[in-house]
Formats: structure tokens, sequence, C-alpha cells
């Protein structure tokens, strides 16, 4: 069996969270322009989708004809920190090592928004570190738990994540230097995000 989000799936789970998103953001008198939810659910479906689907599970006899032959290349998880790095340098893997700076940016720039740049930098950079921490051990328990590794769980996908999320703030915090000296621009920022 595999378990995976589909279109369908995708689009009731948008639903279902962007309305519990739209009946607290009226509770609470939120800040913040209704259009950032929709926006942030759809990213986090989509950041489940790429770190923790599709999920195989495999009855005893299908996952024994699976692992035959390579049941010692199997790997539930991968603890030497840069060896997945210098991997993906040595085999032009970009794509892969590029995803994983990235992969949470989105996360903090939704942060920065809700809390309008008031968190120290370290106070985000440990909320988001935490996010990356939980997705790996969401997989390697998805791992053992199956019984058959889609997702390895990797210390050097914490540390890229780690990376993206400090980068991400330096140029944040270096951009709203740079705007907060163009009032026009400010106001004009401040109008696309914020209820004033």
């Amino acid at each position: 069996m595999i378990i995976d989000m589909s279109r369908e799936l995708f689009c009731i789970l948008f639903f279902v969270i962007s309305v519990i998103g739209y009946i607290f953001y009226k509770k609470r008198n939120a800040t913040i322009q209704y259009w950032i939810i929709p926006v942030f659910v759809i990213y986090l479906l989509y950041l489940l989708k790429v770190t923790l689907f599709p999920i195989f599970i495999f009855d005893q006899e299908t996952l024994e004809k699976v692992k035959e032959g390579v049941e010692n290349y199997l790997v539930f998880y991968q603890l030497k920190p840069f060896a997945s790095i210098v991997n993906y340098f040595r085999e032009g893997a970009m794509i892969q090592l590029i995803g994983n700076v990235i992969l949470l940016s989105p996360l903090v720039v939704f942060g920065e928004i809700v809390t309008r740049g008031k968190w120290r930098i370290t106070r985000m950079i440990l909320l988001v570190s935490s996010v990356s921490l939980l997705i790996e051990l969401l997989q390697l328990v998805i791992n053992y738990s199956t019984g058959y590794p889609y997702r390895v769980a990797d210390v050097d996908d914490l540390i890229l994540n780690v990376t993206g999320v400090i980068i991400t703030m330096l140029v944040l915090r270096a951009a709203k230097k740079a705007v907060s000296r163009k009032e026009e621009s400010c106001l004009k920022i401040r109008a696309l995000l914020y209820k004033e």
C-alpha cells in the first residue's frame, strides 16, 4: 500500500486548514492580511508532501521481496555530518543541496511577517530549526514503522535547513533596513502585508 497526498486530499486539507485559519484569524483580530494564511497553508502542505510522502507500507512477504538483494544497502538514517553534502557535490546533485537550503525559507518569511520582525534572529532560528529536526525525526519514525526507508533521516538535511534559515534571516533583515530608508516603498509593503 502506498499512502500519498493526492490532489483531492491536498484540496480537502487546503480547504479545511484555510477555514480553520480564517476562524482563528477573525477571532484573534489578526493584524496581517488574510491572503497570507492560504498561501502559508499551500506551503505547509507542499512541505509535508516533499518531506514525508509517499509512505510505502508493505505486508511482510512483499517487504521481504523488496529487500531481497538490497537489504545491506537500505539506509534508515545518516548521522555522519557533511557526508551527504560531499556526496551531493561529487554527484552534481545541486538541486538536492539547494532544495534543502531553501526548504524552510518560506517558514522564516511567514514568521517574520507574523511577528513583524520583532523576534531576535536566534529565536527564529531555534523555532525553524526545531521544525527541521521534527521532519527528520518523523522520517526516521516512518522508516522504522514501515520497515522501508523511502526518505532517509539525514543530519546533513538538518545542517542545510539551518544554513538556509540563517541566510534567509540575514537577507530579510538587510532588505528591511534597505526598504525602511525609502518611506514610500515601506508603506506599500506594509499595506500589502498588514491591516492598519
